[in-house]
């Protein structure tokens, strides 16, 4: 496949960021992501006002009365009044659905708004529910009412065909939960703090052919979001020491 690589040197850097905490919350989407973008903006010392633009994907776990689900960029932007307000029409929102990679296509798309539109300063944000929802209506979001893990299955058809194509055994897939749990030990914010071993991998539930459960991600509530903007921008407002640059995104 082609890989569409945006070389941006120093033309962007990530001011501040923000998250909220995550498990089962009982609040939408929406308000997640309100909440990790004023974290973001705080922890860059800025203001909504600053910002020019805003990246977003829909959550999966949206409804009727929330409407993540729908150009969510637009909705966030509109309850934020950053549309309504003075100079709002020239305010530029994205809406990236690419499954799993949608946060770095987002930041892709606010690297190339800020080289090609000079907007100085974007947010991108992301959130969702699914914590919150039942089993069988997270199932029913997916277009499976089957009751089919559709997510793990469509990974699983890649695992397979790595291991057939390089020879990749079962042992060395099931590494990387082990890996990822051990990270997770240090990591105060992480959802599980316990180590599993590769056989306790290799021993839980079979989800697919070669993906067991301890491979699966958790669901959960949540939300992130980055503040993204021009080396310009950070240097007139004095915030470049505390930034960290974007040598570059791929996409393929």
């Amino acid at each position: 496949p082609s890989i569409n690589m945006v070389e941006l040197g120093g033309g962007a850097v990530i001011a501040g960021c923000g998250q909220t905490r995550l498990g089962k919350l009982g609040e939408t989407a929406g308000t997640l992501v309100k909440e990790a973008l004023d974290e973001a903006l705080a922890d860059a010392g800025l203001q909504r006002e600053s910002l020019r633009g805003l990246i977003s994907m829909p959550a999966l776990g949206s409804n009727a009365s929330n409407a993540m689900d729908f150009m969510p960029a637009h909705k966030i932007a509109t309850d934020l009044g950053l549309l309504t307000r003075p100079g709002g029409q020239d305010f530029i929102c994205r809406t990236v659905d690419c499954g799993g990679a949608s946060p770095v296509v987002a930041l892709r798309e606010a690297c190339t708004l800020l080289r090609e539109e000079k907007l100085g300063c974007v947010a991108v944000v992301g959130g969702d529910v699914v914590g919150s929802m039942q089993t069988n209506d997270f199932l029913s979001r997916l277009g499976n009412n089957s009751g089919s893990p559709a997510i793990p299955s469509k990974y699983d058809d890649f695992a397979r065909w790595h291991m057939d194509t390089f020879g990749t055994t079962r042992e060395e897939l099931a590494s990387v939960p082990v890996f990822m749990s051990m990270q997770a030990a240090k990591n105060p914010d992480a959802m599980s703090k316990g180590q599993v071993t590769l056989t306790g991998v290799l021993n839980s539930g079979k989800i697919a052919s070669a993906t067991n459960l301890y491979e699966c991600a958790k669901r959960a509530d949540g939300a992130a979001a980055l503040i993204v903007t021009s080396r310009g921008f950070a240097e007139d407002r004095g915030m470049l020491h505390h930034c960290v640059p974007i040598l570059g995104v791929g996409e393929a």
